[in-house]
């Protein structure tokens, strides 16, 4: 009777020491994915900080402005409307995320 006890208690050991190795990867993994979006956010803050200090110092930042808009706008047509057919498009995705960013409306006219 004793030596079942103990296959079952190593068995448990096993179980739990799976389960909890298990858990350790998944919050490593999550911490990985925090420092991976706070290295984005330090990039994004760098230019923004880069794009303020331009502005205070004088700088016309109309061009480059217009220039990333048009970027952006670039980027969502090509992501809304792929292939040559029109049927494929997403007109109505495309006009509803260009609503959201640039609080414009946006029509296919």
């Amino acid at each position: 009777m004793r030596r079942r006890a103990r296959c079952s208690h190593a068995l448990i050991t096993r179980s739990i020491e799976g389960a909890q190795k298990r858990v350790e990867l998944q919050n490593f993994q999550a911490r990985k994915r925090l420092l991976d979006y706070d290295d984005v956010m330090n990039q994004q803050r760098e230019v923004v900080y880069k794009y303020r200090d331009e502005v205070l110092e004088g700088r016309d930042m109309g061009t480059v402005a217009r220039e990333q808009i048009a970027e952006v706008i670039g980027r969502l047509v090509e992501e809304y409307t792929p292939g040559d057919y029109i049927e494929d498009w997403d007109l109505e995705g495309l006009w509803a995320q260009l609503d959201q960013i640039f609080l414009v409306d946006f029509a296919p006219d």
